[in-house]
């Protein structure tokens, strides 16, 4: 992380601080009932539309929340102290939204401002389009030492972030399937507490799936639940020998997986935002690997990690520091990526001399696809769309009516009006220059639905931005001493 980015992110902490204090002395605050009706209306939680404690405690047991900002107990087990984390920090976001919302009910949007903010999202519009590649720049090429400026002028996006490998054993969940059981109450009792999962909704109202047709899908469900636990209690068992007893004494960790007739395998090198796919794992598999210690020797090793088809083990392997790599260690990525640069300078140049070619020539009544023939690039032409229906209809649209760059086209056009070109457009594989060739009114009654809601989203933008400059001041009029910056210095 550069010196920016940590300034960046101590200074929104401590804006969070100053006015998170503020808000202790104006009594403004937040109570539990308040965060569990948050956390009941968060999508992120809810399976089937409602809320799903089982997802939620998944969902906390992964979060990357560093054990410093524990609230600690006595007593308190790492998913309590972890939980307790998480809702203090939601409680601070509702309490932050309190006090932004102190500052929404002074915000006014005058009407001109509304009409011209819905208009720019409503009006149907239809484009015409070139889109610039880089076979429009081939002719570009850049030496060895342009690479190097390069590099030199952007050592960040290079930096080698601090990696780890390890070592690790794996037991395989499907070994134990064979030898699990499951009763008859266990399938009942697994039956009668998803219910809402076998429900049928028809005409005749809601039935259930019979559990005779679900006895094997739940029968299977239950055995590999089962396997798994075999499996982490095997992995357990490895853990043990790994354990000095009252002597000090311990296997090693190839010894253990010896005694298990286990394979000792190595991880490749993976940073601590990396998840091993290949292994069939989560964050806690990364995060569990990063806290490993090689100079304890109750901490070289893991406790049992899960995965999708194994049970885990893991212990110290090797550990590298970030660091900036010398030029000659990443040329070949340097080049690449410069001449990439170079490219996307020179596609914008050329697109830029050929949109103020054609504002000229458009103006002396050349059409838009006349003026880009001179240039050999091919006019697209939309169907009809607006903004508002484009974001409406999301992911539903269907391929053949799905519009190309729709999300580019409409935040290129949404103040232009007919007969006006854009700026360049930089999209995913070059640069659009846009055309209005129409542009309409779109449907009244459309307009008047969203009014509302538009003025309210609008004045909470004003709100949020006026908040933010609220909280610079608060900090400033706190004269706190940002003493963690200039340590990093």
């Amino acid at each position: 992380m550069s010196h920016e980015e940590i300034t960046r992110i101590n200074k929104q902490a401590w804006k969070r601080l100053a006015v998170l204090e503020l808000a202790k002395q104006w009594g403004v605050k937040t109570s539990l009932a308040e965060v569990q009706d948050d956390l009941m209306r968060d999508s992120t939680f809810a399976a089937d539309g409602t809320f799903d404690r089982n997802r939620f405690r998944q969902i906390i047991a992964e979060l990357p929340i560093p054990a410093e900002v524990y609230i600690d107990f006595p007593g308190q087990s790492d998913f309590e102290k972890k939980l307790n984390a998480y809702l203090e920090y939601r409680r601070q976001n509702i309490t932050l939204s309190k006090m932004a919302n102190i500052l929404q009910t002074g915000v006014f949007t005058h009407s001109a401002e509304l009409n011209r903010q819905i208009t720019n999202v409503t009006d149907v519009i239809t484009v015409q389009y070139v889109l610039l590649n880089t076979s429009h720049v081939s002719n570009v090429s850049i030496t060895v030492e342009d690479a190097k400026k390069f590099f030199d002028e952007h050592k960040e996006i290079f930096r080698i972030p601090e990696q780890v490998s390890v070592k690790y054993v794996a037991f395989p969940i499907s070994n134990y399937m064979g030898s699990v059981t499951v009763s008859e109450f266990a399938v009942s009792e697994y039956y009668s507490n998803n219910l809402p999962a076998y429900a049928v909704t028809n005409t005749n109202g809601v039935t259930y799936t019979p559990l005779e047709m679900v006895k094997d899908a739940i029968v299977a469900t239950l055995k590999w639940e089962r396997a798994v636990l075999e499996a982490k209690n095997a992995a357990s068992d490895f853990e043990m020998l790994l354990v000095s007893d009252q002597y000090g004494k311990a296997m090693t960790f190839e010894e253990a997986a010896k005694k298990f007739n286990l394979s000792v395998q190595t991880s490749h090198l993976f940073s601590a935002y990396e998840v091993l796919t290949n292994l069939g794992v989560g964050y806690d598999f990364t995060r569990a690997a990063f806290k490993l210690d090689p100079a304890d020797p109750q901490g070289y090793f893991s406790s049992p990690i899960l995965g999708e088809h194994f049970a885990y083990i893991i212990s110290t392997n090797q550990r590298f520091e970030a660091r900036l790599p010398d030029f000659q260690e990443v040329e070949k990525r340097a080049f690449r990526l410069a001449l990439q640069d170079a490219q996307r300078k020179a596609l914008l140049k050329k697109a830029t001399e050929i949109r103020e070619s054609a504002v000229k020539q458009l103006e002396k009544g050349k059409s838009f696809a006349e003026i880009m023939a001179e240039f050999s690039l091919n006019v697209c032409t939309t169907r009809p769309f607006s903004g508002y229906e484009e974001t409406m209809k999301g992911s539903d649209d269907s391929e053949t009516n799905k519009l190309m760059y729709s999300s580019e086209l409409i935040q290129a056009t949404a103040s232009l009006s007919k007969g006006q070109i854009s700026q360049p457009v930089e999209v995913e594989d070059g640069i659009l220059l846009v055309y209005i060739t129409e542009r309409v009114p779109g449907d009244s009654a459309i307009v008047e639905s969203i009014r509302p809601s538009f003025r309210t989203m609008l004045d909470r933008g004003k709100a949020m931005l006026l908040f933010d400059n609220w909280c610079e001041y608060i900090l400033r009029s706190a004269r706190l001493e940002d003493r963690i910056s200039q340590s990093v210095e």
